[in-house]
């Protein structure tokens, strides 16, 4: 989060409602999360004639820490609704994320959907995206976004990740790109006994 960058692309505060913003980050940061909320709390009432969207972005990531996630979804619509900060991909990114903490799948994929339209290489957008498509059982999308996902980011490509897109396609029935990426997936822990025997019936599927 570039908390500088976003003081500074917001209208002026008052100086107290700002000094109180400022304590917020630094308690937010120092991870007491409720005496960041408090601070925040104090900087809106403070700032009520100015742009609070920063302020509501950075309550709403402290509501989540402490999973408030619907807390933390009013905070970041309150964010979104404020119109110099519809630019910041990563507070739709977070609003989908406590999304996805309610089980709210097909609400998380929007949001998401809205990160990855204002910042297409984002890789963890299209990461969790993937995730919620997994939920709702739409293996097509989720497959296609694990792989744009591990093409923009190495670091995608890790087990959770390997695996979901190995049983994504599995679902799909496309038994020979299942096989890759379970392969993938033995890579990483090579004693995962399910995966092993999942590999052996589709080798001998594709054989037939």
């Amino acid at each position: 989060m570039n908390f500088l960058k976003r003081i500074l692309g917001a209208r002026e505060f008052v100086n107290e409602a700002k000094n109180y913003f400022m304590i917020g980050l630094d308690k937010q940061k120092a991870k007491d999360f409720q005496g960041a909320i408090e601070s925040y709390n104090k900087a809106i009432e403070l700032n009520k004639n100015g742009d609070s969207s920063n302020i509501y972005y950075n309550r709403g990531n402290a509501k989540s820490a402490i999973r408030d996630f619907e807390g933390a979804i009013a905070d970041y619509t309150k964010s979104i609704n404020e119109s110099d900060n519809k630019k910041f991909f990563d507070v739709y990114f977070n609003r989908g994320n406590a999304y996805f903490d309610l089980f709210e799948f097909p609400k998380a994929i929007d949001d998401y959907t809205n990160a990855i339209t204002l910042n297409n290489q984002y890789a963890r957008g299209y990461t969790n995206r993937a995730k919620s498509y997994i939920e709702t059982k739409q293996y097509k999308e989720a497959a296609l976004d694990f792989k744009t996902a591990i093409g923009i980011d190495t670091h995608e490509l890790n087990f959770n990740n390997t695996y979901s897109l190995a049983t994504a396609l599995d679902n799909l029935n496309d038994l020979s790109g299942a096989l890759t990426w379970y392969e993938a997936v033995l890579l990483f822990n090579k004693n995962l006994d399910s995966v092993k025997e999942r590999v052996s019936e589709i080798k001998k599927i594709l054989k037939r």
